[in-house]
């Protein structure tokens, strides 16, 4: 005669599936007590990161690089740009990173490319016809010169990079109102 499974009640399931939650979140809570205690009130100046860096040539045979390091963001970021491109013999990087923080707990945090990434200067287009060297805008789907009233052709223009909040030139790169640095956006 086979044995009859014994009743068990609802109210035992739902309170064993509470005790877990209970348990999980207690856990989860000590982690985030630790990650805060190394965080606050200063964040050190080397973390744990962890960056991901995908070929856009994978499938041409590149390859991608994963590092984690304990070190500042800049070294990191530095070393993730150099084995790139030993490894897959190239003069620069065509890829997309992932940055994350690798906080006490174990818990990954992302960072978001703002957080990191050098931004990018606006182009500023200017007309190069002595006597004018006004700055140009987009009127009437090209470029036009508001003070010749002409729309110079592309001997007539010079480029300019501008800081994109303060709309002032850069300097190496660099501006000199709010003295942030900034890069070329790509081609």
């Amino acid at each position: 005669m086979p044995k009859t499974k014994r009743k068990v009640s609802v109210s035992k399931v739902l309170q064993g599936s509470v005790d877990d939650q209970e348990r999980l979140l207690a856990e989860q809570i000590a982690g985030l007590e630790k990650d805060r205690a190394f965080l606050f009130p200063k964040v050190p100046r080397s973390l744990t990161f962890r960056i991901d860096l995908y070929s856009h040539w994978a499938n041409e045979g590149e390859h991608s690089v994963h590092i984690e390091e304990t070190k500042p963001l800049k070294q990191v970021l530095a070393l993730a740009t150099e084995k790139f491109k030993e490894i897959n013999n190239r003069s620069d990087v065509q890829g997309y990173w992932n940055v994350y923080v690798v906080l006490p707990s174990g818990r990954i945090v992302h960072i978001p490319n703002e957080c990191w990434q050098t931004p990018f200067a606006k182009k500023v287009f200017y007309h190069d016809d002595p006597p004018c060297d006004a700055r140009l805008t987009t009127k009437g789907g090209g470029h036009y010169c508001p003070e010749c009233h002409l729309h110079p052709d592309m001997q007539g223009l010079a480029i300019s990079w501008h800081c994109p909040d303060c709309d002032v030139p850069l300097q190496d790169l660099k501006c000199v109102k709010c003295n942030r640095e900034f890069q070329l956006p790509p081609a």
